[in-house]
């Protein structure tokens, strides 16, 4: 059973250690090093941001990665999804939290428009977005430069109408702590 808690400042440290592992960082924008300091200023700020949302996700009582939602707009009725799975990586965790992202988005927060944005080193990842029901709305050609190297960002969405219709090919048990 998948379980999803509000971020809290008692998971600080692992989200921390978490986001500046590389196999984490290789499907980011961004390789920090992040302080203590640094990730407490970081929680201050995204916990009172009503744009932001933050979970753990938790299998067995124990804490395996991060979902959020950001960029969230009542008054688009749109927002972003983002998040990873850091310890005990398979396919029904990948799929619970994609599958949580969107009901929360859709059915919680009563949005129009979910975005994703995947690098385009991570095509096993735009690859299951499109099964889920996502359209590949275009590419962002060399948009981030990491290492010298440039990749291209794929821009993801899935539109409430879809989620209605059932186009979500996944499905998923995940307790939610809204």
């Amino acid at each position: 059973m998948i379980e999803w808690r509000r971020l809290r400042e008692e998971h600080l440290e692992i989200v921390r250690q978490w986001r500046m592992r590389e196999d984490i960082t290789a499907g980011m924008y961004t390789d920090p090093v992040i302080s203590p300091d640094d990730q407490m200023k970081w929680y201050a700020r995204v916990s009172c941001d009503s744009t932001q949302k933050y979970w753990i996700t938790v299998r067995d009582g124990k804490p395996i990665g991060l979902v959020s939602l950001s960029e969230i707009s009542q008054t688009h009725k749109s927002c972003a999804t983002g998040g990873y799975i850091a310890e005990d990586r398979d396919f029904a965790a990948v799929v619970a939290n994609e599958y949580g992202l969107l009901k929360v988005a859709f059915d919680v927060l009563g949005m129009n428009r979910v975005q994703a944005e995947v690098l385009g080193n991570n095509m096993r990842i735009v690859k299951m977005h499109e099964l889920e029901g996502y359209t590949t709305e275009g590419i962002r050609r060399q948009a981030i430069c990491k290492h010298g190297q440039y990749y291209d960002i794929y821009v993801q969405s899935m539109l409430r109408e879809e989620w209605l219709a059932g186009k979500m090919r996944y499905q998923s048990d995940v307790v939610i702590e809204l």
